[in-house]
């Protein structure tokens, strides 16, 4: 086996472990991470959890998490073949994510949940029922606004 072909392996193995699923609950976080760490923001809803190199923060609604924030060390980098898993073990069997309003934006097939990368933060979050259309509506009128009476 070739050194790229086990590092990408080795990647893929890091992130399908270091991703919490969006609609876990938080005990079922709790197992894969361990307990919080102090926030230095705290914040009721949020709760921040260290795991190998990751630093983890995960907003939870009626005791799910509906958003997960996701970064590695101090220099927050996130390599391809990783956010490649994160995207993955966040999609339930019958979908795939697919690129949306950018390089570094998806939106997942069935419509609920959505994910970007942005300075070197991966962060994943559920989508309510019509959300993402409203989303979309709100940026179509935006961009007509920009050229009325022209």
């Amino acid at each position: 086996m070739t050194v790229r072909a086990t590092t990408f392996i080795a990647a893929a193995l890091l992130a399908s472990s270091a991703s919490a699923r969006i609609g876990e609950t938080e005990a079922q976080i709790a197992q894969r991470y361990g307990q919080p760490v102090p926030a230095a923001n705290p914040q009721p809803d949020r709760k921040v959890y260290k795991f190998k190199d990751f630093t983890i923060s995960v907003v939870f609604r009626d005791g799910r998490s509906v958003q997960e924030q996701l970064w590695k060390g101090e220099e927050m980098s996130m390599e391809p073949s990783i956010i490649k898993g994160l995207l993955g073990a966040n999609a339930p069997a019958g979908t795939h994510w697919e690129r949306y309003g950018g390089d570094n934006s998806w939106k997942r097939s069935d419509g609920k949940a959505m994910a970007d990368l942005v300075a070197g933060t991966f962060t994943v979050s559920l989508l309510k029922k019509g959300e993402l259309e409203k989303a979309e509506k709100m940026l179509d009128q935006a961009e007509k606004d920009k050229t009325k009476g022209f």
